[in-house]
């Protein structure tokens, strides 16, 4: 393995235990592979604005599935699906008795027909919006979340729509529609790009079916022990579960340890 010169974390089920906490100990791990040069990158389907962590401080995070990226305070990279597109594909979903909810996030709030969605804890972090979509939406969206059992039916309607694609989730019912040309791979290559550090010399870290290219094509791909069969098969390396701080404990072993006994 290369010398790692930037991390690359998925947040979900991987870097953040399953009650959505970062423990203390993974909070220093990063940390010191900050003040050794490291960068830190999120890259996560959350918006950017839920991505952030007061005692972690990443150098950029890829959001949105790769929608949208921020280095610091700028962004430096953006595909969105077109308001027309959203529309359209909203007219066709809200009235399906085979779809449950929709939301529609468009970067600075979410749109949602979730009826449960006023009793969720955050509200002003989630910037959430209670609609019907019975009023078009007149700004472009980074993706739309569709809750769906009928997974096949949800595919071959976006099949209609060559600019879109669809991800799902594991063990979910939601499916999660994006920009047919964003993926957390080219995330990834855009913000190597942006920092000069070659793709071999990344460690990427996920553990699910959106991580399994970055996995396959970063210098370290790193699936956690919680991952779906999919993910191990594309990486290098297992670590432990996210609810055991596998993230760190492989930084620390593998990164850190090293960097301890070259410097003597």
């Amino acid at each position: 393995m290369r010398k790692i010169k930037m991390i690359v974390a998925d947040l979900d089920n991987t870097l953040l235990r399953t009650d959505k906490t970062v423990s203390d100990y993974t909070v220093r791990v990063l940390n010191r592979c900050r003040e050794r040069g490291i960068k830190i990158v999120f890259a996560t389907a959350r918006p950017a604005r839920l991505a952030k962590y007061e005692h972690i401080i990443p150098d950029a995070i890829i959001s949105d599935g790769g929608a949208v990226i921020d280095c610091g305070e700028e962004t430096i990279h953006k595909i969105l699906i077109e308001n027309d597109t959203v529309n359209a594909l909203i007219a066709k979903l809200k009235n399906s008795d085979k779809v449950g909810y929709l939301t529609v996030e468009t970067g600075e709030y979410l749109l949602t027909n979730y009826k449960g969605a006023q009793i969720m804890d955050d509200l002003s972090t989630w910037n959430l919006v209670n609609t019907d979509f019975e009023n078009k939406i007149d700004v472009p969206s980074t993706k739309i979340s569709v809750e769906c059992k009928d997974k096949s039916w949800l595919e071959d309607l976006i099949k209609n729509y060559p600019e879109l694609k669809i991800h799902g989730n594991t063990g979910e019912d939601r499916s999660q529609v994006y920009n047919s040309e964003v993926s957390k791979y080219r995330g990834v290559k855009i913000v190597a790009e942006y920092f000069n550090i070659p793709i071999e010399e990344i460690a990427a870290f996920g553990d699910d079916f959106i991580d399994v290219e970055m996995l396959e094509n970063c210098g370290a791909g790193v699936a956690v022990a919680n991952a779906i069969a999919e993910v191990k098969a594309a990486a290098d390396y297992i670590c432990d579960a996210n609810n055991n701080d596998g993230v760190a404990k492989w930084l620390e072993e593998n990164i850190l340890n090293l960097i301890t006994e070259r410097n003597g």
